[in-house]
């Protein structure tokens, strides 16, 4: 294997020739840098426009609590519908944005 890719250009080139000394003549030559200099930009661009709507941890926390709650309703063959009370319940008392009523369980059957 002769070949090296470079993720910063997203190409290959040939170490065959000087092995490591081909690698320091990729690393500096102006193709290579101004790509460097261009995603070290683009980076910067993405932390600019990151998207609000990702979810958080929180958000991911509160949808494995929806989820293990749904489960813990099937295993001991609740109603689905008693999912509609108990989830206004465990919203009032622990996080507001807890939602599991009966259609999400009913999805997961």
């Amino acid at each position: 294997m002769s070949d090296v890719e470079s993720f910063v250009l997203r190409t290959e080139f040939s170490v065959s020739h000087s092995g490591a000394r081909d690698i320091e003549q990729h690393l500096n030559s102006k193709k290579h840098k101004n790509a460097d200099r261009a995603a070290a930009l683009s980076s910067s661009l993405l932390t600019f426009f990151k998207k609000s709507n990702a979810p958080t941890s929180k958000d991911l926390d509160i949808a494995a609590t929806e989820g293990v709650w749904a489960y813990y309703t099937i295993q001991e063959n609740h109603s689905f519908r008693s999912n509609n009370c108990a989830s206004k319940l465990i919203q009032s008392c622990f996080d507001p944005k807890f939602t599991c009523a009966r259609t999400k369980s009913n999805l997961l059957q």
